[in-house]
């Protein structure tokens, strides 16, 4: 009976006759568990795991209370891009700007301090962003096709036309 209770290496067992070994399906069920336990219990999963932009997190509770942010990313900035101003300001300048220069734009609700903008010659994206460890917002621009010469020129005559 002794030797049934060690495991073949010769060490003794410490799981319990229950347990099941540890596998990647076996941890994998068990945080299943705990997360239908606790939606059952609340009727919301936990923010950590629905994560601040999901369906499940919606309607209910401080996250869906909370107004959009703009991402926080590093890219390079300089004194024409930058600005103390508040990004929902940011984002209605650069509509109005947008507007005067007749560049079509768009915006979608899951991505509300990003347009998406169709010139002529080119198409891009400008983003209002805020910028770590800085207690200001920056308009970054991407090119996401057409000339590089024409998205030069386009960008260079909105950061001119920008209030920052």
């Amino acid at each position: 009976a002794a030797a049934a209770a060690a495991a073949p290496t010769g060490r003794p067992r410490t799981m319990t006759e229950g347990d099941e070994p540890l596998t990647r399906d076996n941890v994998f069920n068990k945080f299943k568990r705990t997360l239908s336990r606790s939606f059952k219990r609340t009727g919301t999963l936990p923010a950590s795991v629905a994560g601040p932009h999901s369906s499940a997190s919606q309607g209910s509770g401080p996250i869906a209370d909370q107004k959009p942010k703009p991402r926080s990313l590093r890219f390079s900035f300089s004194r024409n891009n930058t600005s103390s101003k508040e990004p929902e300001v940011l984002i209605a300048e650069l509509q109005k700007v947008l507007s005067k220069l007749s560049i079509k734009h768009s915006t979608s609700v899951n991505e509300p301090f990003v347009l998406r903008c169709t010139d002529a010659e080119v198409d891009f994206e400008i983003e209002v962003c805020k910028l770590p460890r800085l207690s200001v917002n920056g308009v970054r621009q991407r090119r996401v096709g057409g000339s590089a010469v024409a998205y030069k020129e386009v960008c260079t005559k909105i950061l001119a036309e920008m209030n920052m």
